[in-house]
């Protein structure tokens, strides 16, 4: 694929996204999350099941936008809805593949009392994931 980038392709490509997001944050269509141990274990949980319930990432009419915060938000994941599920859906099968090394366990429990079940995923198997999932954007 041959380079075509310049100085005004870049800007222009660079406030395309602001644009996006900053209508995702004007919205208020964004989630946060806010992981205590994220920084000290690598790994976040994510929650789709709650006292038997779906919940978190599992609900139909969440916020198409997810940001993964460290316990001091000098970090995050800013991650697209739809594309966590699937993520999600991936980590499970390798996880049941034998694919991914304990302590990954896409069915922990967690939460208030441990009534809640999720992905502890350790944060570089998330992004190659979520990577994977990328579309290229169309030039």
């Amino acid at each position: 694929m041959e380079n075509i980038s310049d100085f005004r392709t870049d800007l222009e490509f660079g406030q395309e996204a602001e644009r996006i997001l900053g209508g995702y944050l004007r919205s208020g269509s964004f989630e946060i999350k806010r992981d205590r141990l994220m920084h000290e274990t690598g790994r976040l949980y994510i929650e789709w099941q709650s006292r038997g319930n779906r919940s978190g990432i599992a609900m139909d009419d969440i916020n198409p936008i997810w940001l993964y915060c460290a316990d001091d938000i000098t970090f995050g994941l800013f991650m697209d809805a739809s594309h966590l599920r699937e993520a999600i859906k991936v980590y499970k099968s390798e996880c049941e593949a034998g694919l991914i090394q304990p302590p990954g366990d896409w069915c922990k429990e967690g939460g208030d009392e441990n009534t809640s079940r999720g992905a502890l995923i350790d944060v570089h198997d998330l992004v190659r994931i979520m990577l994977s999932l990328v579309k290229p954007v169309s030039k």
